[in-house]
């Protein structure tokens, strides 16, 4: 998975998020989470 792919699926969530109306505290909750699981996913290769 490449960096920019990250970024637009983090982009796309935010906008998925925004829609339910999310605060921007859960959207950077799910930074972390989308770094955490990215971060793992290139340790299991």
């Amino acid at each position: 998975m490449t960096a920019t792919h990250t970024n637009q699926q983090r982009h796309a969530m935010r906008l998925l998020l925004a829609d339910h109306g999310v605060s921007q505290c859960s959207t950077q909750l799910l930074d972390a989470l989308i770094t955490l699981f990215t971060t793992l996913e290139r340790r299991t290769r």
